[in-house]
This record gives structure tokens, C-alpha cells and sequence, in this order.
């Protein structure tokens, strides 16, 4: 069976060759769905499942990882944009929850509540974005020991990518 790529919440940000999801009708939108809802794709079908400032939205982010989780071909990825709790991006008032670099560590995904909920990921990449969402030597630099550097230096973003383990 050929593999599909999602966006997920692509709103007025379709990507080629990707099926673009979200919710209201926008030019590239190829499928119109509620990601609050369990996701319209087959089991496994899905090499790659991408979401950039969609999983704040939610109302159950566990029930969406889950889903996530279970479009996925095992191997396949989730690759997630969110933003940093310390940036004013994550307090729109329509935001569900606010994240930081430790909400997306191996332990946190490893616990026994978290993976029976969501499925086994491993952790690819799980990093922060400084000073206004551009990579930097800085970035590079403060990711080093990012548990302790988001405390003390705003950060924009925290970009992950998950993998599906068997």
C-alpha cells in the first residue's frame, strides 16, 4: 500500500505533496476534518505526519497523539511545531495547553499512562527555537542543556520529531 504524508491543521499553509488537513475549507485543503475528532485515514497508512502550531488547539492532545499514532506506518514520523510557554504565541485565547521542552522528553513519553495513551514513540529530535523563530548559533548552543536553558531565556518554539516504534 503506498504511503501518504499528512499536514495536519495546514490551514492557509498547504505543503506539496502532502494530503493538507484542517478544519475549514482553504485553497490546498485536500481533506476537511475536526482533529479533535479521531483522524478520516486508514491504519498505518502515513510515512509522515506533520503539525506546526496545531497541537496547542485541541482540546485532547493525548487523544490526537494517539490518532497520530495510529495513522502511522511503524518507522513513520510525527513532527510537531509548538509554541515555547515562555513566548507570547502560546497565550492566544484560544489556546488548550502550553508546552515546553520537557513536555516532549523520552521519560515523559516513556511513562506507563503516557504510552498506553498515545502509543511508543522514540524521540528523533526534540529541541528549542530562540529569539523570534530563527535558527541560530545561539539555538545551537542553548540546546545543548535545553532542560535548564528555557528557564532563563525566552524561547519561540520547541520542535519535535517522534517516531513510530513496532
Amino acid at each position: 500500500m503506498a504511503s501518504i504524508r499528512l499536514n495536519l491543521g495546514s490551514g492557509e499553509k498547504p505543503r506539496p505533496g502532502y494530503v493538507n488537513v484542517d478544519n475549514l475549507r482553504f485553497p490546498g485543503t485536500t481533506v476537511v476534518a475536526d482533529l479533535d475528532r479521531p483522524l478520516p485515514f486508514k491504519a498505518g497508512v502515513a510515512e509522515h505526519v506533520y503539525l506546526s502550531h496545531v497541537l496547542e488547539h485541541l482540546r485532547d492532545r493525548m487523544a490526537f497523539l494517539g490518532e497520530a499514532n495510529r495513522v502511522l506506518k511503524v518507522g513513520g514520523v510525527l513532527e510537531l511545531v509548538v509554541p515555547h510557554k515562555s513566548s507570547g504565541l502560546a497565550h492566544h485565547l484560544d489556546h488548550q495547553s502550553y508546552f515546553a521542552w520537557v513536555s516532549f522528553d523520552q521519560d515523559v513519553l516513556n511513562e506507563g499512562f503516557v504510552r498506553q495513551t498515545i502509543g511508543g514513540f522514540r524521540v528523533l529530535q526534540n529541541r528549542l527555537r530562540f529569539l523570534g523563530g530563527k535558527d541560530t548559533v545561539l539555538d545551537a548552543f542553548l540546546n545543548l542543556f535545553p532542560r535548564y536553558y528555557e528557564w532563563f531565556f525566552p524561547c519561540s518554539e520547541v520542535l519535535v520529531k517522534l517516531q513510530k516504534l513496532g
